[in-house]
């Protein structure tokens, strides 16, 4: 068996693990003007697929958002610590009615006991393999907003508190809900200015309840391909996996696409899903 020590310079894994500051930049970027150009395509064409359109791209985006959030609770997204909490915070989370200071915490047992009773998630996976009519179930839910008005609702009842004054309890929502209520009241002013206020509750919360909740639903159940030591993300340490047992022949988890052999094909699976988060 190859030795994995020896396949790699420490300079190659840094570079490996490198963090593009301008990468992250220009994919926040190209976030929001997507979801802009959804807005104004809906503008422009005001008819019912037009809509369907403009909803599924926006509940799209705002799951991407989640998603770098995620990426942001790791400190994936700039180098400088203030710089990633804030653009996760502010660009990523707040928008989408998350707070990922706290998602961290959370997210940090999942990692530390992930498919265990400990792991906080386990629920996400414990209910698979399921039905062909369960899963047409949870698709209609989410797809009709049932989901996400549970989820919102939760939110919302959890940031009021408990045993707390009127006004304690209100102090206590404007404190956990701050960074929605202002990058929303951000979206809102942009949709008023623009003659599109309305807008504000069709095309942004819409996809938020439905769109959203149904890619959310259906990343959370699947596991990457090229993720071998199941840590949720195919990074450099599944690619050394494969290389250790390259030329390898038998039932290896390092054989990806299961033909008997660990080659180039499955580097070559590996690397087309590399930076792939799973179970997030």
């Amino acid at each position: 068996m190859i030795k994995s020590a020896g396949l790699l310079s420490q300079e190659e894994i840094t570079v490996l693990r490198n963090q593009k500051s301008w990468v992250s930049v220009l994919t926040i970027l190209s976030i929001w003007l997507q979801i802009a150009l959804a807005f104004v395509l809906f503008i422009l064409f005001p008819n019912f697929l037009a809509f369907i359109f403009a909803a599924a791209i926006i509940g799209a985006k705002q799951f991407q958002l989640s998603v770098l959030m995620h990426d942001g609770a790791h400190g994936l997204i700039f180098k400088n610590r203030k710089l990633n909490d804030f653009a996760s915070q502010w660009f990523c989370a707040y928008p989408v009615m998350t707070d990922m200071i706290p998602y961290r915490k959370y997210h940090s047992l999942h990692h530390k006991y992930t498919e265990t009773d400990r792991d906080p998630d386990i629920g996400l996976t414990r209910a698979f393999p399921t039905s062909r009519s369960s899963l047409i179930r949870k698709i209609l839910r989410d797809l009709t907003g049932i989901a996400g008005i549970r989820r919102y609702s939760n939110a919302v009842v959890s940031s009021w508190g408990k045993n707390l004054s009127f006004i304690g309890h209100i102090k206590n929502l404007f404190l956990k809900l701050r960074g929605f209520l202002l990058t929303n009241l951000i979206i809102f002013g942009v949709l008023f200015i623009s003659g599109n206020s309305l807008l504000y509750l069709a095309l942004w919360w819409i996809p938020m309840l439905t769109f959203f909740s149904l890619f959310y639903f259906v990343n959370s159940q699947h596991v990457c391909i090229g993720d071998i030591n199941s840590d949720d993300v195919v990074d450099v340490n599944d690619l050394l996996g494969v290389l250790t047992h390259f030329s390898e022949s038998g039932d290896l988890n390092e054989d990806i696409n299961d033909d008997g052999l660990v080659d180039v094909n499955d580097i070559l699976i590996l690397l087309s899903n590399y930076g792939g988060i799973c179970n997030s």
